[in-house]
């Protein structure tokens, strides 16, 4: 499964430098899904941990570069005590994005091929 995390966490950063669209990332657990499936707590929990870890690492590489003030400044628009609430959340939405995308990559998989 790490290897797939890996390859899941590579393959959606080089998407993501690519491309200006932050949706396009996506595709890469989709087609996990798709393409390479495992189970699907593997498959969900594969694409969720990497979506979660690229966006998290992103969040945080960002704050630490410069955007302390955006960042504190839409925490405080978000009723936030801290900023790093403001990087949790933002890997919520990274894990919960991630694991939908692999699942429903999976699950269309399961149902266009019957066994």
């Amino acid at each position: 499964m790490i290897i797939r995390l890996i390859g899941v966490l590579l393959a959606m950063l080089i998407i993501h430098l690519l491309t200006p669209f932050w949706w396009t990332i996506l595709v890469v657990p989709f087609m996990l899904g798709v393409f390479f499936p495992h189970g699907s707590w593997s498959t969900i929990g594969a694409g969720a941990i990497g979506a979660a870890l690229l966006w998290s690492l992103g969040a945080l590489y960002y704050w630490i570069n410069g955007g302390t003030i955006i960042a504190d400044r839409i925490a405080v628009m978000a009723g936030l005590p801290h900023p790093w609430l403001l990087i949790a959340a933002t890997t919520l939405v990274g894990l919960l994005s991630g694991g939908l995308a692999a699942g429903a990559g999976y699950f269309l998989r399961r149902a266009l091929i019957k066994n």
